[in-house]
């Protein structure tokens, strides 16, 4: 066998896994998403969805990240497998 082809499956083999995504993440983005766009009149959603099996810290993470980076408030609510998320702007202060 080619030693340079024995080399790369053996480097597939070794390599770490890719991080895997939870499953619930791309409702969450669409929807933070919304409300980042200047033009949308709305001011708040929320995602409802089932979280099964997925880790729960990472679902607390992802929804810290994603909230972070669209510059949203964030209020989580899980009960017995399911999940809310509620995404709202955030409320500016004017200070006189």
């Amino acid at each position: 066998m080619n030693p340079t082809l024995v080399h790369e499956i053996e480097t597939m083999f070794q390599a770490p896994a890719a991080p895997s995504k939870l499953k619930c993440a791309a409702p969450l983005e669409i929807a933070a998403c919304m409300l980042r766009s200047p033009a949308s009149q709305t001011t708040a959603t929320t995602v409802v969805g089932v979280l099964g099996c997925d880790d729960v810290d990472a679902f607390h993470a992802l929804v810290a990240e994603i909230g972070s980076e669209c510059g949203l408030d964030a209020a989580v609510t899980i009960r017995q497998g399911s999940y809310a998320v509620r995404f709202s702007r955030l409320t500016e202060t004017i200070i006189h």
